[in-house]
């Protein structure tokens, strides 16, 4: 079974998170940031259309749940994205992805071995897409992109 990041935050939401990381006295819409020495509530945490994000409009740091675990433990994207699964309780590797293919591994393999004529045509859209990466990483998105 696969869950993507959007099933994790609908596993585990900002405030949850928060709480987990021991910031759930902040996890309010006015609280002093954790990012900066804040004398003034500049920190808050917000819900539009389902889904959450913070804001300080001190020092500028805004984003979602995985934005905050990167900030929070000063982790990589790829290993905030893991340490988040944890935290909402997917611990299989195998079980959680991205929906964006830049953001399925950590790290590019430097060489994949591709027969091109075997691959799916893609909708024009995703085609525009990946044009506007590099080769390396654009061949790599193809061979991990899931045709339905």
């Amino acid at each position: 079974m696969n869950i993507d990041i959007q099933e994790l935050k609908r596993l585990l939401r900002l405030p949850q998170l928060m709480e987990k990381l021991g910031y759930g006295d902040r996890a309010k819409s006015s609280a002093r940031c954790m990012f900066h020495n804040d004398n003034h509530p500049s920190f808050g945490i917000f819900s539009r259309e389902g889904k959450w994000g913070f804001r300080c409009h001190s020092c500028g740091a805004k984003g979602d749940e995985v934005t905050f675990v990167e900030k929070a433990l000063n982790l990589s994207r790829g290993d905030a994205i893991r340490r988040f699964a944890e935290l909402a309780g997917v611990t299989d590797k195998t079980q959680y992805h991205s929906t964006k293919s830049s953001r399925l591994h950590a790290e590019t393999p430097n060489s994949v071995d591709v027969d091109v004529s075997e691959l799916p045509v893609a909708p024009a859209p995703y085609v525009t897409a990946v044009a506007k990466r590099s080769c390396r990483q654009a061949l790599f998105s193809l061979v991990v992109k899931k045709w339905t």
